[in-house]
């Protein structure tokens, strides 16, 4: 059995990513100019365009392209949910094999990695397979050729992406329902059968009793 896990609100909060970026481009900011750190926060806070409005403040619009690249490879504070954390030992006992394929750009992906302690997990970056983006299937394909014989199982929380590729495959897609820290919601109601998971979970804990 393979067990193939989405990462962004899957294994940890990404609002807590965003946290992190957003904190790793102030103290940048504040190294490089004469602004208070107060007019700073009050800005990331006001929400909308925050790099560009942070751009602005220091007087300089064009520095928002560094700012996006500070974000980007910042080395975000995050870790991985109890939930998680409790699930991935589960898997690691039972001695299933266990993927992580997640969209996103290489260096900032694995930079969560890193921070996560996931890195010597096999991961399948969209950044990395020519920007193959959910739901394309390449990704998912390719896993299934690189593990031939085996019984699927993705675990995932965004039903516009996740699972249309591991349903039309025959992989058995589990949902992580949300919870109100989540980034994406999961409004499904204008979505076709084929984009939702078969299964719905509250706590990744709940995916044990479908592997056999």
């Amino acid at each position: 059995m393979v067990v193939v896990l989405d990462l962004d609100d899957t294994l940890y909060l990404e609002k807590d990513y965003k946290e992190s970026g957003y904190k790793a481009v102030i103290e940048y900011l504040v190294y490089l100019y004469s602004v208070p750190r107060e007019d700073l926060d009050k800005t990331v806070e006001a929400g909308g365009d925050v790099l560009l409005a942070l751009a602005n403040l220091v007087g300089v619009p064009s520095v928002k392209e560094s700012l996006l690249w500070v974000y980007r490879l910042h080395r975000p504070n995050i870790s991985l949910t109890r939930d998680a954390e409790h699930f991935l030992k589960i898997l690691a006992e039972r001695k299933i094999t266990t993927l992580i394929l997640t969209d996103g750009r290489s260096a900032s992906q694995r930079m969560k990695l890193k921070s996560l302690g996931l890195y010597d997990y096999p991961v399948f970056i969209s950044d990395e397979f020519n920007g193959s983006v959910k739901p394309s299937l390449k990704r998912f394909k390719y896993i299934e050729e690189y593990y031939p014989s085996s019984k699927f199982v993705y675990v995932g929380d965004n039903p516009r992406k996740d699972f249309f590729a591991p349903n039309k495959l025959g992989w058995l897609s589990i949902g992580l329902e949300s919870n109100p820290s989540f980034i994406d919601n999961q409004k499904k109601e204008d979505l076709p059968k084929e984009f939702l998971p078969q299964i719905w979970i509250k706590a990744l804990s709940e995916v044990d009793k479908y592997l056999c």
